[in-house]
């Protein structure tokens, strides 16, 4: 199944979707668990919790970012803290806003090109 949005006023919670989630504008928060792929296109205004989904991309988060479960995360900006539990592979992020932490197994690949305060 396919869930697209272009622009979205208010709060978001989509569970067990199995597909692919594309949207273009979130203004609230933003909670999915259980999609194959998540995209956005543009920006969203609040938090963003992300969890059992294969791939993620994001453009741009003004809040905080939260990944759990996630195999592979491709992030343009989040203005505030990203927290990754368990399981990821990769994490490819264009700049953090403040702290990064990492909670895993180790093994992950991850790229943080801007960091304004501390990865852990």
């Amino acid at each position: 199944m396919e869930y697209r949005a272009r622009s979205v006023y208010g709060d978001v919670l989509l569970q067990a979707c199995g597909g692919e989630v594309m949207v273009a504008e979130v203004h609230g928060i933003w909670e999915v668990n259980g999609a194959v792929v998540v995209r956005t296109v543009g920006k969203i205004d609040g938090d963003v919790s992300l969890a059992s989904v294969a791939r993620v991309e994001l453009e741009r988060v003004e809040n905080d970012l939260r990944l759990d479960g996630i195999e592979n995360a491709l992030v343009g900006r989040v203005g505030n803290d990203v927290h990754v539990n368990s399981g990821i592979a990769s994490l490819r992020c264009g700049s953090v806003g403040n702290d990064c932490t990492i909670v895993g197994n180790g093994n992950a690949e991850v790229i943080v090109e801007k960091l304004a305060m501390m990865l852990s």
